[in-house]
Order: C-alpha cells, then structure tokens, then sequence
C-alpha cells in the first residue's frame, strides 16, 4: 500500500489525528540524521490508535512506533512503513496525592518538571535524559544508579489486538535498560508512585544532576545523551 492509499483507508475508518507524509526523519531524531519518512501517523486519541492498529493487522504491515526520536539511527533512505507518533496527544499528566499518572507522549522534562513543580520527589536523577515518559518506560531509563522504573505503580497498555489493559508493577520486569511485559503492545500511560518533599531542595538536587551530566555528556549537540550501556563495575 503507498502513503496515499493508507491515509484514504484510514480516514475512511474515522481516524481524526494528524498525517504527515515525507518528514525527514533529520528533523526529530536526536542525532539530526535520517531521510524521509512515508507516513507519519499522529492519532488524537486511543480509538485512532485502534483503527490504525487494525489497519495495519488487516493489510500485513507492521506497526513500526515513534517516540520522541531519541536514541534512533534512520540512514539516508528514510522509512518505507508508516510510523506513528504518540507525541502530539498523549501527553496528559495528572496527580493523585503522591501518584502522578503520565501520558506515554509527555516528553522527559515536562514530566519531571511537573513533579518538582508539586513537590514530589524520587526522579529527579533523571534529569537530563532525552525522550517521552513512554520511552523512558520502554527502556528503563536511569542516570546515576537510580532507574524510572524504581517509582511505576502500574501501566496502561494496549496490545495488538487494540485491547487496553492495566498491567500492575507486579507484572512487570525490570532490567537494566528494558522492561518485560506480560503482552506486546503499546504503553499508553504509566503510574508512578513518589514521595513529597521540599520544593527548593528537589530543584536543587536536579540542578546538581544536570551540572554532573553536562560535565560528561555533549548535552547542547546532536546526540542521545548516555547511549552505552555500563559494563560490569565500571562505567561506559
């Protein structure tokens, strides 16, 4: 099927997110590197992500996801299968008390800045890392010893068959650099659990993180922060 073809049969479907068609990819990877991509699919919301997702199944294509286009290497032939993008609508965060619930496109920063903003403590080694809260999910990302995983209560998923399930931590195994879910499928949301704190010494601590981390990384250049994973006792 060719972009063209794709967009018409799903807007026939009532898909209301956006598309884009021939985005270099130069312009969202982190790396600043990549040709273009066919398709770009933006749905506004999870019946979008449904009626692609069944598109996809019914046509043999593969379900190929986007986050923010960090830690991502797209040669110079760009990308022949549509892609999709959860960075434009799912970025809702909320808080519960002590919980703040994320939205798998909420970018890193957002993120952390909302729980500094309300007080809530635990992530804020974190800071400085590249990346949608999905992303970070995806690959556990951590800094400093300490992991985004240490803090998820639960999961909001949706497997391939556009079901949507919440998975409890309990479920989940965490590794270094990666998770293992119960089922494939596509992290919608995460819940985590934190502490309250002060609000002038959780800034802090995050101001000193990002000073060590600038001391060490090219923050300011195209890159993906840290990429290499620590080999044993001893740092990449």
């Amino acid at each position: 099927m060719t972009s063209s073809t794709i967009e018409r049969s799903i807007r026939k479907k009532g898909f209301q997110g956006k598309i884009r068609h021939g985005v270099p990819m130069s312009e969202i990877t982190s790396f600043k590197i990549g040709g273009p991509a066919d398709l770009l699919l933006f749905p506004r919301d999870q019946r979008d992500l449904q009626i692609a997702m069944a598109l996809f199944r019914a046509s043999g294509l593969p379900l190929l996801l986007l986050g923010n286009g960090t830690n991502l290497l797209v040669n110079d032939n760009g990308v022949r299968a549509p892609l999709v993008s959860l960075a434009d609508n799912f970025q809702e965060i909320s808080q519960q008390d002590t919980k703040v619930i994320a939205g798998a496109g909420a970018a890193l920063p957002q993120f952390l800045n909302f729980c500094a903003a309300h007080a809530l403590t635990g992530l804020e080694a974190l800071v400085g890392i590249p990346g949608t809260v999905g992303g970070g999910i995806r690959m556990n990302a951590g800094s400093w010893g300490r992991e985004i995983g240490d803090h998820i209560s639960s999961l909001l998923i949706m497997d391939h068959s556009g079901e949507t399930r919440r998975v409890t931590r309990e479920q989940v195994v965490f590794g270094y650099r990666g998770i293992k879910l119960p089922f494939e499928g596509i992290i919608l949301q995460g819940e985590f659990s934190l502490h309250k704190g002060k609000r002038d010494e959780i800034h802090m601590r995050m101001a000193e993180f990002l000073r060590k981390k600038k001391e060490t990384q090219p923050l300011t250049q195209p890159s993906a922060g840290s990429i290499f994973k620590n080999p044993p006792d001893m740092p990449a």
